[in-house]
């Protein structure tokens, strides 16, 4: 039995980090998307500081509400909801056609991320 939940921990310590060292290697190229994709001429600086911070300051504070809820229902069921979430939130960037929608999509992201103490 102590082999399963070892076996699962590794799995799932691998993937988180597959996950957010591909999401974090992405984050630098925020403000050439920006300005080549969405067309941002002006204040490129705060749109990318914008668009970096807002999805981890949603996380946060989400975090204790997101914990709550995997001390009552489960933390499995959070980890479903997670990824799914991040999983539509990231199709959801494919989508992203003006840098408001880019926006939405990151305060989304935000939003869905954490899954209820088990990030690693």
């Amino acid at each position: 039995m102590e082999l399963y939940w070892k076996r699962n921990l590794y799995i799932l310590w691998l993937g988180l980090f597959f996950n957010h060292m591909a999401y974090t290697l992405s984050v630098p190229f925020f403000p050439l998307f920006l300005q080549n994709d969405l067309g941002i001429r002006s204040r490129l600086e705060a749109w990318s500081g914008i668009s970096i911070s807002i999805s981890f300051l949603i996380s946060g504070l989400c975090a204790p509400f997101w914990g709550s809820l995997a001390d009552k229902y489960g933390s499995k069921l959070m980890l479903v909801r997670s990824g799914i979430g991040l999983g539509a939130a990231h199709l959801a960037n494919y989508f992203v056609h003006d840098p408001y929608m880019f926006i939405l999509v990151r305060i989304f992201q935000g939003l869905m991320a954490g899954s209820g103490g088990l990030d690693l």
